[in-house]
């Protein structure tokens, strides 16, 4: 393994995984089968301590947000259009409003963090960690 790749290796291998899946029987890499009602699944792991979830991928991010589950976005925004691919949040049922939170330069690309724009008391379900591998751990900076 690459060295600047170590310190993100360390991190996500620490991190506690859930996989949501309705075809696997057991999975591994320190992670736990989250099967059945999903709603109610990811209501009990929000009540869990730590700092919140991270989560990845097209599906499982709309199915959270036609339920009302994400109370924080966070993006990566990185500098290059594709032009193809899956499209996130495709098919989202009704549209979300949302407030900037925060904003921070990376030297790989952007970082903006989002709330749910009618939110009131917040709970903190996506408190991600970013790596920015050639400037080590960015701070944050507060949106105006």
């Amino acid at each position: 393994m690459a060295d600047w790749m170590e310190p993100f290796a360390r991190t996500i291998h620490a991190a506690r995984k859930y996989v949501v899946s309705s075809t696997l029987d057991r999975v591994d890499w320190n992670a736990e089968l989250v099967r059945g009602d999903l709603e109610k699944a990811v209501q009990q792991l929000k009540q869990e301590p730590g700092k919140g979830l991270l989560v990845g991928g097209v599906t499982l991010p709309l199915a959270l947000a036609e339920l009302g589950l994400i109370d924080e976005y966070e993006f990566v925004v990185h500098p290059r259009l594709a032009g193809h691919g899956p499209k996130l949040f495709a098919g989202l049922s009704k549209h979300v409003d949302l407030k900037l939170v925060s904003r921070l330069e990376l030297s790989s690309g952007a970082e903006l963090t989002w709330r749910i724009a009618l939110c009131g008391a917040f709970n903190r379900f996506n408190d991600i960690l970013q790596l920015d591998i050639e400037q080590g751990v960015p701070q944050r900076e507060a949106a105006e």
